[in-house]
């Protein structure tokens, strides 16, 4: 922007960002420096000014990626954690209770489960479970 291009600047409260507003209609977001003198020269120029809570413009979409969004996607992998964990233990469980005790394969498949964490619960359900269910009806 050229020297006399400037026609409004809206700052926010902590003084870090405007939204400055050019003759033409033209909006930019810029970071404020730490002058003193700022609000002197803006004035001077005749540009108008305005602080306000919150700086116009993509600043919410802005928060919400530094802010909010790490955070949601924390939880998202803690919810998933939750739920691996959950199925891991049920499998476990599903697995000592229902197995049949003769030969090695309640042993087997338990051992399975337990040093293959999630994914050896995921082979357990999907290709054992059927079949011993198949097999013994329970």
């Amino acid at each position: 922007m050229q020297s006399g291009q400037v026609e409004r600047v809206n700052i926010n409260a902590d003084r870090s960002k405007a939204l400055v507003t050019t003759q033409n209609g033209d909006q930019v977001t810029v970071n404020l420096p730490q002058d003193p003198e700022l609000i002197s020269t803006l004035t001077s120029n005749d540009v108008e000014i305005a602080i306000s809570n919150q700086v116009e413009g993509n600043v919410f979409i802005e928060d919400f990626l530094y802010s909010t969004l790490p955070l949601l996607i924390f939880i998202l992998v803690l919810a998933g954690s939750l739920v691996g964990v959950a199925f891991w233990i049920w499998t476990i469980v599903d697995c000592a209770k229902n197995e049949s005790s003769e030969g090695s394969n309640k042993l087997v498949w338990i051992l399975i489960i337990l040093f293959t964490g999630w994914i050896g619960a995921l082979i357990y359900f999907f290709a054992r479970r059927p079949q011993r269910i198949e097999e013994l009806g329970r």
